[in-house]
Formats: structure tokens, sequence, C-alpha cells
């Protein structure tokens, strides 16, 4: 699980980097720029998949059929899916917006980086570097 939550802290604090610099760098084209990385990411887990096809479809489902079956899993995948929607939605748009928009109520935050947005980027990432090393912290090897 912590390998999970590594590699979900990984994708938003990188992303978010990646996605405000290709901002600053190409304004609109960067929804392409970003598109050309979607390509990437699909030919390498294209390509992870095919070296893993010696097990079989077969054994693959039968192991996602006992990972249904456990109890524990079962208790565990409400939650998880709560945390993760809860997660998708405050750091999606909601982050965003309120840092990038400009204030006309005098709230602190709001507007902070309406010059700068492509530094949100960085804000998000420094936000995830902790969570992320408590998260290595828990995984075992």
């Amino acid at each position: 699980m912590s390998y999970f939550e590594l590699s979900l802290l990984a994708r938003l604090g990188v992303g978010g980097l990646a996605g405000s610099q290709l901002w600053r760098l190409f304004a609109s084209r960067a929804f392409a720029a970003i598109a050309l990385v979607y390509l990437c990411a699909a030919a390498l887990l294209f390509a992870g998949a095919a070296g893993s096809r010696a097990h079989g479809a077969g054994q693959a489902y039968a192991g996602l059929l006992r990972s249904l079956r456990e109890p524990a899993l079962r208790r565990l995948a409400p939650v998880w899916l709560s945390m993760n929607v809860i997660l998708g939605l405050w750091l999606g748009p909601t982050v965003y917006f309120l840092m990038t928009s400009r204030s006309t109520n005098g709230q602190l935050f709001a507007g902070l980086l309406a010059d700068h947005p492509q530094q949100l980027g960085w804000l998000l990432l420094g936000y995830l570097a902790p969570a992320a090393r408590r998260a290595e912290g828990r995984s075992t090897w």
C-alpha cells in the first residue's frame, strides 16, 4: 500500500510541476505537450505489460478474484476510494483556482500566485515531498 501511496504522491508532485512549467513555456500548447507525455507513459506501460506476459491472463484474473475475496480489502476499498476522491477534489481545481485567481475580498491566500502561476507546481511538489518521505519510511523491501 505504501508503494501505491508513493507513486500517487510522485505523480501529483511531479505532474503538477511538469504541467506548470510546460504551461510557462508553451502556454495553451502545453496541453499537446502533456498529451505527448501521456503517450510516452502509455508506451512504457505497454512495454512493461508485454514483458510480464509470462504469467498469463488466467493467473492475472485468478489473482484479481482472490484479492476481491479478501475481507480486509473489501473493508479497505471504500475508505481508500473516498480518500482518493477527497484528495483529488482538494488538490485538483480548488487549489489551482484559489491560488491563481485574483481576489477582490482581501483573502490572504486567494490570488497569491496570480502573477506567477507556474510557481504553483513548485508549491505542490514542496507540499507533497514530506508526505512521500513518510510513506517511503513505511514501505518494506
